[in-house]
């Protein structure tokens, strides 16, 4: 929509124009004075007059199209959120993508069975007694990456079961292995 222009509204913008177009053509015109000979440039009535005097400002140079700075750091923030969602969306297609096992695989893989039905199923395996000295100690969840599998040795898997929870282990002079705090 355009603008209806009264004639001494016109006078004004054009001596406002024709006072930032000698800064422009001196060379000591700011960037917020070029940019509003670009807008006064835009309007027809000043536009008309500046071709007829454009030959007295033979240095003159300025944009048509300047746009305020706040476009631009409006712009600016709609470039970095865009970017940023970019990176969200190539890291969600990564985790969707990825290999569903492990970096690092260890040998031993389980997770979050209590303590006591491990060494129930080693008492069984092995054919030694295992005896949990506190009660409270079987209800640990062992998440410490192992798996009891039948080719693990027992000290292995001793060890294993009581490293991570800071327990300890021994045998007593029965042949019967103690795990306790």
């Amino acid at each position: 929509m355009k603008k209806k222009w009264q004639e001494s509204d016109i006078s004004a913008l054009i001596e406002e124009f024709e006072q930032l177009l000698f800064k422009n053509n001196m060379g000591i015109a700011t960037e917020e004075e070029n940019c509003r000979l670009s807008e006064l440039i835009k309007i027809k009535e000043v536009r008309a007059w500046y071709y007829k005097i454009r030959d007295r400002y033979p240095n003159a140079q300025f944009k048509i199209e300047c746009e305020p700075k706040r476009r631009q750091m409006k712009r600016i923030v709609a470039s970095i959120v865009s970017l940023l969602l970019f990176c969200v969306l190539l890291y969600a297609i990564h985790l969707v993508t990825k290999d569903p096992t492990p970096a690092r695989k260890s040998e031993h893989g389980f997770y979050g069975t209590p303590l006591k039905d491990l060494v129930t199923k080693a008492s069984k395996q092995y054919g030694k007694t295992i005896v949990l000295d506190q009660p409270q100690i079987g209800d640990i969840p062992v998440s410490g990456g192992f798996e009891f599998e039948s080719d693990i040795r027992l000290d292995d898997f001793l060890y294993n079961s009581t490293y991570p929870y800071d327990l300890r282990y021994y045998t007593d002079s029965l042949g019967v292995i103690h795990i306790s705090y």
